[in-house]
């Protein structure tokens, strides 16, 4: 499950890239605005599926 969802970020950000260079005209800043997006969405997607990522407080430890 989870190499699909990277398969599938690396594919819309493939998708991006091939709509700019024929000719889709966006600055760089959006380009890389919407790069980091995809890659954003990717990570969320990663995060929420794979449950060895620790999201929130995972012990407690006292500092003493």
């Amino acid at each position: 499950m989870l190499t699909k969802i990277s398969a599938l970020t690396a594919f819309l950000a493939l998708v991006l890239n091939v709509a700019v260079l024929f000719g889709w005209d966006l600055s760089p800043d959006q380009i890389a605005a919407i790069n980091a997006a995809i890659v954003g969405a990717g990570v969320v997607v990663h995060t929420w599926f794979n449950p060895d990522v620790p999201v929130g407080v995972t012990s407690e430890t006292k500092e003493g």
